[in-house]
This record gives structure tokens, sequence and C-alpha cells, in this order.
């Protein structure tokens, strides 16, 4: 990650631009998840304990359940990581279906230990996608690499995960839905006062970046 952070440095200054580049404070498998807590509204995190946020890109699917920590910092500067699930994709596994009800599996099973420690979960799932989402919540690119046909007509990833999780149909969690860089990078949000512009640099063929 060093050289990475240094190598990318060295370029922005080659081009004329003198920036600091810090990698992020929280590892690069948690911080998706922990900024995408950031996607739900704060009516949503108001009296709940935990924020189930989700990631999937070529590297694999992550599940995870944060803990906001409001009381520390309304600002989620100490959000943290309370449990997650992971599953590393292999080159075979194409198979969509089976992806996202995988995911499902790995969020019902984190929710049933909230449960079982009288941990309260916010009605919401964040989840980063490695893809360009349009607004209505079409996937417009995928990353190379990614499994699976993302991009079929009528398909909703939004609503097709969140019909994969447990409960009657009216009581099921909102997924919401964005770039997995853009929720890595929230990760960082609450850190980036008084400075007008910033931005997170990926390493990786992930359109939307």
């Amino acid at each position: 990650i060093d050289a990475a952070v240094g190598l990318a440095a060295a370029r922005l200054r080659a081009e004329g631009i003198d920036l600091p580049v810090l990698p992020l404070r929280h590892p690069p498998e948690e911080a998706g998840l922990v900024g995408a807590a950031r996607l739900l509204p704060p009516a949503l995190l108001e009296g709940c304990d935990l924020v189930a946020t989700a990631e999937l890109d070529p590297g694999g699917l992550r599940a995870g359940l944060v803990l906001p920590r409001l009381g520390v910092r309304p600002d989620l500067a100490a959000a943290g990581l309370w449990r997650m699930q992971s599953w590393p994709l292999a080159p075979p596994e194409a198979d969509r279906a089976a992806l996202l009800g995988r995911l499902a599996g790995m969020l019902a099973d984190l929710e049933g230990e909230a449960a079982a420690a009288g941990l309260a979960v916010a009605p919401a799932v964040a989840l980063g996608f490695a893809g360009l989402i349009e607004p209505e919540g079409r996937i417009a690119a995928v990353a190379e690499g990614m499994p699976g046909d993302w991009q079929e007509d009528g398909f909703a990833l939004a609503a097709a995960l969140a019909r994969l999780l447990p409960g009657p149909a009216a009581a099921r969690p909102e997924v919401l839905l964005h770039n997995a860089t853009v929720a890595r990078g929230l990760s960082e949000a609450p850190f980036q006062r008084g400075i007008a512009r910033w931005g997170v640099l990926a390493i990786g063929p992930s359109p939307g970046q």
C-alpha cells in the first residue's frame, strides 16, 4: 500500500499537482463497509445499535455490521466494524443469482448474531458495488472481472437483494446502492473538515471511480 500511495503522489507531482496522498484509515476490506454506513439517512441511524453494510467487487463478497457510535461522534468518525463475513470469488463463479443468495445469507447470519446479542440493526442495508450506478439504480458499467450479468434490461440490484433478505415483504430492509469506491471514500469523510475538495484514488479496473 505504501508503495502505491508513493507512486500515486509522484505521478501527481509530475503533472504539476502537489497534493497529499494518504491511505485510508480503515483496512481496505473494512473501509467500504464502514463508509457505506454513511449512505443511510440520519433518521434511520437514530435509535439503532448497528448498521448492515455489504460490498460486492471482483475480489469477493463482504458483509458487515457497523457500530455507528453516534454518542461518541455524531458524524460517524468513531464508526467501526462489529462483525464481518467475507467470501472470495473464483473465476468459474459467474451466477448472479447464486452470488446474491450467498450475500443475503451472510447478511442474515450477521443479523442473527446481532439479535442474539440484543442489538438493534437499522432497517436498511447499504451496498457498495464495483460498477457505475445511475441515479435510478441501473448499473451502467461494471468493473473488469465482475462475474455475472449485472446490466440485464429490467434488472435492479438493490431490489433483487432486498427480495432475498429474510422477513415478510413489507418489513424487509431497504437496500441503498452506491459505487464501491465511493463507499470506501466515505469512510474518510468525517476527517476532511475544512477541505474544499478531496477525492478517492482506487487502483484497479473499476468504472465510475
